[in-house]
């Protein structure tokens, strides 16, 4: 009913697949990025081996203010894990370190 439309003398079939829902964290080391479809990281992660430019730097309180290390920008192998459309070319990708997402597989491996 809802997939039909005819207008005249032409009958059209739309299909549509469309999707909703929530986008959850899979993994404690998981975290979100939003890009473009058509940016740089979006080719630079849909290739064979998905490689991403992150920066890595923690925060710590030193003295009752906080004092930031200085920031490591470094090139690492990630997996994409789900990714949802958040508009025009949109989306929101869950991703994770390879390294620390093969340690959940090295785990169950090792208990057999």
């Amino acid at each position: 009913m809802f997939n039909t439309y005819q207008g005249g003398d032409v009958t059209n079939t739309l299909k549509i697949n469309a999707c909703s829902g929530g986008i959850y964290k899979t993994y404690k080391e998981s975290w979100f990025k939003k890009f473009h479809l058509d940016s740089q990281l979006a080719n630079e992660l849909f290739n064979h081996n998905s490689y991403m430019k992150i920066t890595t730097g923690e925060f710590y309180t030193k003295f009752g203010s906080i004092d930031y290390e200085q920031p490591e920008h470094k090139t690492v192998e990630v997996v994409i894990l789900q990714m949802i459309i958040c508009g025009d070319m949109e989306v929101i990708a869950e991703l994770i370190k390879k390294e620390d997402f093969d340690k959940y597989f090295e785990k169950k491996v090792e208990e057999k």
